[in-house]
């Protein structure tokens, strides 16, 4: 696993009109997957999908979740936002992205190969880094 990014502590919850102070900041921990940019033309080789020329992006949907946790640290005013991709070396580009928008701190899990194609396997591993 592979850490990017820096660090930055009373956060409130206002829960049935009542506001309560929670201790320590908010860590909002948001998970990014790295997909096929839609602009790009899907080629076969040899029968099968050749990703060599594929531009690879963040799903605009955790973008949406990106843009939501940096809410929410804004409104509190504390707390720190993680991003957390699974994926070969090229998602770290998906977390740079992240970085950019505003996020804190970027965790690259690496994984490859069929095992990404399972998702109880790729919770598991999404599970574990996030404990």
């Amino acid at each position: 696993m592979t850490q990017m990014g820096s660090p930055r502590g009373t956060r409130s919850s206002i829960a049935g009109g009542h506001r309560t102070i929670l201790p320590g900041p908010m860590n909002i921990l948001v998970f990014v997957k790295q997909v096929p940019d839609t602009e790009t033309r899907i080629q076969l080789k040899d029968g099968s999908v050749d990703t060599s020329a594929v531009k690879w992006v963040a799903n605009p949907y955790d973008e949406f979740a990106i843009e939501e946790a940096l809410r929410i640290r804004e409104r509190l005013g504390q707390g720190k936002v993680t991003v957390v991709s699974l994926g070969p070396d090229r998602v770290k580009e998906a977390i740079k992205y992240a970085l950019s928008l505003g996020a804190d701190e970027g965790v690259h899990v690496k994984g490859d190969g069929v095992a990404l194609w399972d998702p109880l396997a790729v919770a598991t591993v999404l599970a574990g880094a996030a404990k």
